[in-house]
């Protein structure tokens, strides 16, 4: 969540700003009351229920808080602030699909500043659990999109070669690894899958010289020390 205590005009100025120091100072059992307060007023504003979010959110009442979100957007849909709260709830309750949801309903475009960390992890989340479900096409569309927000990213690449071997494009696979390389040579997760696609190919010497560079990086890996083991009894390797 992102803790911001938004000022109001609209709300009682003192009841409010007294809501906020609660807020600043974590006593969020009497910022509680304020913001119920304010908002059982009949005349809510979308300051004063964000700030209940935040609290409901630190109280752990995650339904609450979302309930609280939905209805400032409600009041204004165009508070990036809101949308970026609400989407950060989503995520940390694993709500991928919803917050991924809430980003295409929404046009930011307009106010969207730079890359945005929190959409591009949406999408990488999202994606992830897509190809956990076998659902390919629609994790590759998500990789695709936070690629265009981060073209320099050598982890989408790589997710987006995963999602190629396992649709059978180990040619295109194999292309994305390469470009996860290019952007950072040190990248375990392009290093380890090339390794698997050699591998996959019967190309050992090419599959072992990847595992060895892997191993550089990530030389707690006890997994990846066994592969190499295999392959030097098998074929001797050096």
């Amino acid at each position: 969540m992102y803790l911001s205590a938004l000022r109001s005009q609209n709300a009682p100025e003192v009841t409010y700003n007294l809501g906020c120091a609660y807020l600043a100072q974590h006593d969020y059992l009497n910022a509680l009351q304020i913001f119920e307060k304010l908002n059982a007023s009949g005349h809510p504003t979308y300051e004063a229920l964000n700030n209940l979010a935040l609290v409901q959110h630190h109280l752990m009442n995650q339904k609450q808080a979302v309930d609280s979100l939905k209805q400032a957007l409600a009041i204004q849909p165009r508070i990036k602030l809101l949308v970026l709260n609400l989407v950060s709830l989503y995520n940390s309750t694993k709500q991928y699909r919803e917050a991924a949801n809430l980003y295409q309903a929404t046009d930011l475009t307009a106010i969207e500043d730079g890359e945005n960390p929190t959409l591009i992890t949406l999408y990488l989340k999202l994606g992830n659990r897509y190809v956990a479900e076998k659902e390919y096409a629609a994790a590759l569309a998500l990789y695709e999109k936070a690629l265009q927000i981060t073209p320099q990213n050598s982890l989408i690449y790589n997710n987006i070669g995963v999602v190629r071997m396992l649709t059978g494009q180990q040619d295109l696979a194999r292309g994305s690894f390469l470009k996860g390389l290019e952007i950072n040579p040190a990248d375990g997760n392009c290093l380890l899958n090339l390794g698997i696609y050699h591998e996959q190919l019967g190309n050992f010497q090419a599959a072992y010289s990847k595992y060895k560079q892997f191993l550089t990086a990530n030389n707690k890996s006890v997994t990846v020390q066994a592969w190499i083991e295999t392959y030097r009894r098998l074929f001797h390797y050096d």
